[in-house]
C-alpha cells in the first residue's frame, strides 16, 4: 500500500485539544478551514430539544424522529 496516498478528513465545530493532539500525530501538513465569527454563529432558526430515552427505548426514539 502507498501510504502517501492516504487522505484524512477530520469535521467538527470543535476539536478538544486532546483531540487536536492526535491528529498532529498522525496528519502531515494540515488545512485547517475557520469561518469569521460572525458566520460561525449558531443558526437562530434550528431547534434543539433533548430528551431522556431509556437505552431499550433509544433506536425505537430515532425511528419515531426519523418518520415523523
Amino acid at each position: 500500500m502507498d501510504l502517501t496516498s492516504i487522505q484524512i478528513v477530520m469535521a467538527s465545530a470543535t476539536f478538544p485539544p486532546k483531540v487536536i493532539n492526535i491528529a498532529r500525530r498522525y496528519i502531515k501538513d494540515p488545512v485547517t478551514i475557520r469561518l469569521p465569527k460572525e458566520e460561525n454563529a449558531t443558526n437562530k432558526n434550528i431547534e434543539q430539544v433533548i430528551q431522556n430515552v431509556e437505552d431499550e427505548n433509544k433506536l425505537l426514539r430515532v425511528f419515531e424522529l426519523l418518520n415523523s
